[in-house]
């Protein structure tokens, strides 16, 4: 017998019976990776708060009393759109396509998933060439676990245990694959950050130079500048890392 039966389902909802490593939640409505990616999820949140909270906590405020509201509040902004990115990025279905057991249940496996998608195009009008046929043959992968035929740009994720359309990777941070159906929320979530890194060492350079200014001040808060100082770098070596990321992604 296959690993779900058709009474299961009928005792049972699919995602609680689902053959996968992801985790649901909200009745089923939402669904993410596996909790091997917990530990990375928290290092994630721990970072982004260790950076925020400071910002919003002493420099923020400062900007808007000595300079400009707009700045911390363009940047308030721009960390809701990373949290809502993140988790429409997190929370939600990449592009899963399920296994063969799953498809019998509500049917049959649809032709672009079985065997039936290689005679489309081996068996067509005009003959195709040895290296044609060579390229049909290695575009479209027979997967032993869901036991369908995986479309070109499909893969099967180690981490999730599911085939995955248009796969690009799976993200532990995210704590979700990257796909078809996410992979425009993930842009959106690595574009909002890096623009947001620039306003934070934006506003560190200019609390900065203020600070330096106020010469009745200066010698009260070496200490404070020099930590700032370290806060700045450390900035601008996670920016460089997450625009190395996102060029790699857009391209």
């Amino acid at each position: 017998t296959d690993e779900i039966s058709k009474l299961e389902i009928k005792r049972k909802m699919l995602y609680q019976v689902w053959p996968g490593k992801n985790r649901f939640y909200c009745n089923g409505r939402c669904m993410t990776g596996p909790s091997t990616d917990c530990n990375y999820i928290i290092i994630y949140w721990v970072i982004l708060t260790v950076l925020t909270g400071p910002y919003f906590s002493f420099i923020a405020p400062f900007l808007s009393e000595n300079f400009s509201v707009y700045l911390p509040i363009f940047s308030a902004v721009l960390f809701l759109l990373i949290i809502g990115f993140y988790f429409a990025t997190s929370y939600c279905d990449a592009g899963i396509i399920p296994r063969k057991e799953i498809f019998q249940l509500f049917g049959s496996v649809p032709d672009k998933f079985s065997a039936k998608v290689l005679d489309k195009y081996l068996h067509m009008i005009n003959p195709l060439t040895n290296e044609e046929r060579t390229t049909v043959l290695n575009s479209f992968k027979y997967c032993s676990t869901c036991r369908i035929f995986r479309p070109p740009r499909a893969s099967h994720c180690a981490y999730c245990d599911n085939c995955i359309e248009v796969f690009d990777h799976h993200c532990q941070f995210i704590g979700n694959c990257i796909g078809k159906r996410n992979y425009r929320y993930f842009v959106l979530f690595l574009t909002s950050l890096v623009i947001y890194g620039c306003t934070l060492i934006e506003g560190v350079v200019q609390f900065l130079v203020a600070r330096e200014t106020q010469s009745e001040l200066h010698n009260s808060f070496i200490c404070l500048n020099e930590i700032i100082g370290i806060f700045r770098f450390a900035l601008a070596l996670i920016l460089l890392v997450v625009i190395i990321l996102f060029a790699y992604h857009i391209m």
